[in-house]
């Protein structure tokens, strides 16, 4: 549980600093490829 936990914490984590970043726009078009 413990695990799950960091695990969701570091995906909060990327995900706001992928919006600040515009990282986020990029994966989702890699995601539209594969």
């Amino acid at each position: 549980m413990t695990r799950q936990l960091l695990l969701f914490t570091a995906d909060l984590i990327f995900y706001f600093r992928a919006q600040h970043t515009g990282i986020l726009g990029e994966i989702k078009a890699i995601r539209r490829l594969t």
